[in-house]
């Protein structure tokens, strides 16, 4: 019921301002309620536009500068708080939130590497609540990178068995050589 309430104060909440401003014009300008419809539309149209906009913008720095430093970033604290690499499977990048709770609730671990695993824990979290839909998919690809290359690193720290990437296998082949 608490978030019923919550949901609906805030839904209430976004109305007031464009349908105010609104109704402001359609007193200011004379006319009927067909300016009020009119304008009330018009401002979702701007936020509509703005957001696009936003949105192209923010994916193509991601992914011309953004993606390959944040990867950089994660794998070396992965390195650095001295993560596990067995015991652990991740099949796609929606299983990296669930491997960093793990981490965080995994009572053998040391203190460091679990509280760095609740930090990103944190991070999903409010890109949740804030509904930042796109941040949270950016941050679960760039995560599954660097624990992809975490996991099938060269130094014989990593056990590769632990994550399989199942959309890059195309024929029986991929998966007898993904189980290696």
């Amino acid at each position: 019921m608490k978030d019923i309430t919550a949901f609906a104060i805030t839904f209430v909440g976004g109305l007031i301002p464009e349908t105010l401003l609104s109704y402001f014009v359609m007193k200011l300008s004379g006319e009927g309620w067909s300016v009020f419809w009119l304008t009330y539309f018009a401002i979702q149209a701007f936020y509509l536009i703005v957001w696009f906009f936003r949105s192209i913008v923010n994916w193509v720095l991601y992914r011309i500068f953004w993606k390959k430093s944040l990867v950089k970033g994660i794998y070396e604290s992965l390195i650095g708080s001295r993560y596990p690499n067995e015991g652990y499977y991740l099949s796609s990048s929606g299983d990296v939130e669930t491997f960093f709770e793990d981490i965080t609730y995994e009572p053998q671990l040391s203190v460091e590497t679990r509280i760095h695993a609740a930090s990103l824990c944190t991070r999903f979290n409010v890109l949740h609540e804030l509904g930042n839909i796109q941040g949270m998919y950016r941050l679960r690809k760039v995560a599954f990178e660097a624990l992809s290359k975490y996991f099938n690193g060269k130094d014989c720290r990593i056990n590769p068995q632990h994550i399989v990437d199942f959309n890059s296998i195309e024929t029986a082949e991929d998966i007898v050589n993904a189980m290696k």
